[in-house]
Formats: structure tokens, sequence, C-alpha cells
């Protein structure tokens, strides 16, 4: 992954996919997620990648950016399953979201939250979380958090993806 990302770097790739023929580690994932235009996928999956997946950013304050959407875990509610994906725009930055079940699609910037029309028991936040590198140098990210709630009590956090 890292001299992937090297590669990327040294010819001035926006965007990049992986193929990982013996598949790949947890950190590795976390890298490519880091890295906003590498896409890691295994070889058992290559076939089910389509390049035209590539949408245009939904955020107003971006005019270039791409974004290439990934399924997030489903919902499932009293026997319906509310599937929603997720992406992230590989200029600014911003996670985007996207409700199939309603259609409704949002970009969401540093500590914002989104429940779509559907209105249903969850809602998208995203979060910043401080921590240190190795080094102890000060970091900052920002993850996407999908969120389940039941009688306003938040129970579960079903994803959390870095920025």
């Amino acid at each position: 992954m890292e001299a992937f990302e090297g590669l990327m770097k040294d010819v001035k790739a926006k965007h990049g996919i992986l193929i990982c023929s013996n598949g790949y580690t947890k950190s590795a994932k976390r890298r490519a997620q880091k890295n906003i235009g590498i896409r890691i996928v295994s070889s058992d999956d290559i076939e089910n990648l389509d390049l035209k997946n590539w949408d245009r950013c939904l955020s107003h304050s971006c005019r270039n950016g791409l974004v290439l959407w990934d399924t997030a875990p489903g919902i499932l509610i009293e026997g319906t399953a509310y599937i929603q994906t997720i992406g992230k725009c590989d200029e600014c930055g911003e996670f985007q979201v996207w409700c199939w079940s309603c259609g409704n699609k949002k970009s969401l910037n540093y500590e914002e939250e989104w429940q779509c029309s559907c209105k249903g028991p969850w809602f998208w936040m995203t979060a910043i979380e401080d921590e240190f590198d190795k080094k102890g140098k000060f970091l900052y990210k920002v993850e996407l958090l999908l969120l389940i709630t039941y009688g306003g009590d938040i129970i579960h956090a079903v994803d959390r993806r870095p920025m």
C-alpha cells in the first residue's frame, strides 16, 4: 500500500485501484481509506468493480471532486432493509452518503449530522477524533459514524470510517 501510494504521488494520480490477489490486511484498508483516491479490492471482487461508479462531489464548495461509492452496512428494521452507500470526495475529502430507499444524497462536512427522509431510527454524523502519532505529534481525523437510536438514546455506532 505504501509503495502504491508513493507511485500515485510520483505520477500525480488522483485515483488508484489496488488489486490484492492474496487479500489485504485491516491496516492496508485503513491506509487506503486515509488516502482518499485509493480503492483496495480483492481479486474475487474485481468483476464487481464498476469504474462508472465515480460521481461528482455533492459539496457546493467543491468543483472538480469525484466520489466512488461503497456500500455501507445495511439497516434491517421490522423486516425492511435500508441500503445506503458512502464515499469520500477525492478533492475536498468530505464524506458523501446516499440512501437508496428514499434516493437522498448528502455531503457531510466536519461535525455535521444528517438523517434522510426515510426518518428511520438512524442518522449519519461526522466527528473529529483527536489522536497522536507514534512520535507524539498531534493529529486529528474526521470519522463518519452511522448511529442507531432507540427511544432517543444512541444504542449502537454501526460504522466508523476515518476521513
